[in-house]
């Protein structure tokens, strides 16, 4: 009788721990996935004031607000580089794993957007755009390992003539 009491134990105990440990894979991919956006993000908005910036005619008094919201979106793309850098054993898992599978494993579009664009005017997506897999494997090359930035363009600028360039981190 006891026997079969431990079988059962067993057997529960392996039930529920499957959809537990799945449910925390797919939970942890999620907050990579989101904290990648994030990163994004912020680098889209630091990118979109700095080329504002970049207009001659803006009166000194906009342009010193610009500047508060360039500085401001930069902090904060800093900052979540600084965080996923110094977190890299919780996000390191996730980028080798989609690395070794050649996918990413989400629910979220393929490609997203890379850098900053007007998208009121026409833009080449390709130039503008990565891939999830590209990501998970910049922010591991750029971030993780080299302790700077994303690169400013994607790699396909460079394909076509054009510098990539990178930013530096602040510490």
């Amino acid at each position: 009788m006891k026997i079969y009491q431990k079988l059962l134990l067993v057997f529960v105990f392996l039930y529920l721990s499957n959809p537990i440990a799945a449910q925390t894979d797919a939970e942890k991919i999620k907050k990579v996935e989101n904290d990648f956006n994030f990163l994004l993000y912020f680098k889209r908005e630091y990118e979109r004031y700095d080329a504002a910036l970049e207009y001659p005619n803006i009166p000194q008094t906009r342009r010193d607000s610009l500047q508060v919201k360039k500085d401001s979106w930069y902090n904060k793309y800093v900052q979540k580089a600084k965080s996923i850098r110094e977190n890299a054993d919780f996000y390191l898992p996730v980028i080798n794993e989609a690395i070794k599978n050649g996918r990413v494993e989400s629910d979220q579009p393929e490609r997203v957007l890379y850098n900053h664009v007007n998208t009121l005017l026409p833009f080449d997506g390709e130039l503008n755009s990565v891939s999830r897999l590209e990501l998970h494997k910049l922010v591991k090359q750029y971030i993780i390992e080299a302790d700077t930035l994303l690169p400013a363009k994607t790699e396909a600028y460079r394909k076509v003539g054009h510098d990539v360039g990178s930013y530096k981190l602040i510490r």
